[in-house]
């Protein structure tokens, strides 16, 4: 449930930014709308990146086993030995 409020205000924008490319592809432009586009583009490219980004920090909010992994991990309490 969790990963649905951040998917969908990550992948929005881009699905509206493919549409918005595929329409305007063949347009003639000036160099600075371009420039400006480009920026646009980029900001929003990034900002669908926060979706993989944040998936992590999703799965440890809402799961209790990995939280106590983690904290096992960090206090030097693991439990798992490795020999050789």
């Amino acid at each position: 449930l969790w990963q649905t409020f951040v998917a969908i205000p990550a992948f929005i924008p881009y699905a509206a930014l493919l549409i918005y490319s595929s329409i305007t592809a063949n347009w003639s432009k000036s160099a600075e709308y371009v420039a400006w586009e480009n920026v646009f583009a980029e900001t929003i490219r990034l900002l669908s990146y926060t979706f993989f980004s944040t998936q992590f920090y999703v799965t440890l909010i809402s799961s209790q086993g990995i939280r106590k992994q983690v904290r096992a991990v960090f206090t030097g309490k693991n439990s798992v030995s490795v020999t050789t």
